[in-house]
């Protein structure tokens, strides 16, 4: 058995890492609570925080149908996930799939119009706890920290992102 060591100098010292698994842990954190308050509406109307998610990954998707592969993409989640979100959805009638021409082994996704009302009954729904949130942060305030988030997922998700020695980014330092 190890002895039991209260901390490690090297936990204590600021760096780089650490401010990164500090923010990281705050975006967790942050992600369930909005979930736990803007989806509660949802949860009570039988439908999960994934599948939430998926139905609006397709109507985000909406000028065009959106592939399992794509959706898993921009969801950040495995393409076996979604395909068993999509089944489930597919068979309440929220979703309805096809197969283009092109590559009739490609499955894409449309909402219904079940999917649609259920999109817009989630929104009424959380229209109340919308509005609390606004008037506690300013929707400009929300809207820049979207823009961070989308500049963070678009570094994230750039090919060599994983690698140590990234690419500069607009604002002079290394983008990771």
């Amino acid at each position: 058995m190890h002895p039991f060591v209260p901390e490690s100098p090297d936990l204590r010292k600021e760096s780089g890492s650490r401010r990164w698994l500090d923010l990281i842990e705050q975006i967790v954190v942050c992600a369930r609570l909005l979930r736990s308050g803007a989806a509660r509406p949802v949860c009570d109307g039988d439908l999960s925080d994934a599948q939430l998610s998926v139905l609006w990954g397709v109507y985000s998707h909406a000028e065009l149908a959106v592939s399992q592969n794509q959706l898993a993409a921009a969801l950040a989640i495995s393409s076996a996930h979604v395909s068993g979100l999509v089944e489930q959805l597919r068979g309440r009638g929220l979703l309805i799939g096809h197969r283009p021409a092109p590559d009739r082994r490609c499955q894409s996704w449309r909402l219904t119009e079940l999917g649609r009302e259920t999109l817009a009954a989630v929104l009424a729904d959380m229209a109340g706890w919308a509005g609390t949130m606004d008037r506690r942060i300013p929707p400009e305030r929300s809207e820049a920290l979207a823009r961070l988030l989308d500049e963070v997922c678009r570094i994230l998700r750039a090919p060599g992102s994983r690698e140590v020695d990234l690419p500069e980014g607009e604002y002079g330092e290394a983008a990771a």
